[in-house]
Formats: structure tokens, C-alpha cells, sequence
């Protein structure tokens, strides 16, 4: 999807807010039209591009992505790891394992839901 292409593009200009913005479009774009593997590369995108900032809300991404992964036997994707590490090095154990088990086992789309309006007010 060209939104979240352009995510990434944002993204690798520095350019935060923007990248923020266009992968949240094509999240909920993807949920919309029921998308399962698309809306697990949104998640975990925007999972890594809200980290540094929101480091809950990005665990739960995470382990939303993770749910939906497994239940949909998608692949995992390349850099994962990497992202996921970079999370761990920022969040407390605790609180990022507590947050992985809430978008594990919360409704998806209440999930995605929390993340649209995160974005909105990284926006703002």
C-alpha cells in the first residue's frame, strides 16, 4: 500500500511525525479492508516508529502483530528482532512484558483503535 510505503520513506528522511502518520493511515486502511498480513507489517512498522516514544504502546503492538502472526500463519519478518531489541534496551521487563500480554490477548481491533488515536495525538 503506497501509505505505508511512504511511511517508510518519511521514516528514513527523519522525519518522525510524518512516518507516524502515513503508517497509522495505512493501518487503519489494512484493518478496514481486512488485510491480516498487511495489517501485521502496519503494526509492527508503527510498533518501531512510536518505540522510543511510547515504549507501551509499541510492546503491545508487538504483541498484537505476534497474535496475529500466529493465528493467520504469517511469516515473521525480516529486522524484527533488531526492533524488538531495541524496545527491550528502552522499557522495563515488567512493564514491557505486561504490555505484550495486553495486545496478545486484547480485541484487535481495540488494539489498533488505541494506536489510531496515539497517533492522532502524536500529531497534534
Amino acid at each position: 500500500m503506497a501509505l505505508h510505503q511512504l511511511g517508510e520513506v518519511a521514516h528514513r528522511e527523519d522525519d518522525a511525525a510524518e512516518a507516524v502518520r502515513l503508517v497509522g493511515a495505512a493501518l487503519a486502511l489494512r484493518r478496514d479492508v481486512g488485510d491480516r498480513e498487511d495489517l501485521a507489517i502496519s503494526l509492527e512498522a508503527l510498533a518501531g516508529l512510536v518505540a522510543a516514544d511510547d515504549g507501551g504502546l509499541a510492546a503491545r503492538l508487538f504483541g498484537a502483530d505476534e497474535t496475529l502472526r500466529a493465528r493467520h500463519r504469517l511469516p515473521q519478518p525480516a529486522g524484527r528482532d533488531v526492533a524488538v531489541a531495541r524496545l527491550k534496551s528502552t522499557v522495563d521487563d515488567r512493564v514491557l512484558a505486561t504490555a505484550w500480554a495486553a495486545g496478545q490477548s486484547a480485541p484487535l481491533d481495540s488494539v489498533v483503535d488505541e494506536a489510531l488515536d496515539r497517533v492522532a495525538a502524536y500529531r497534534s
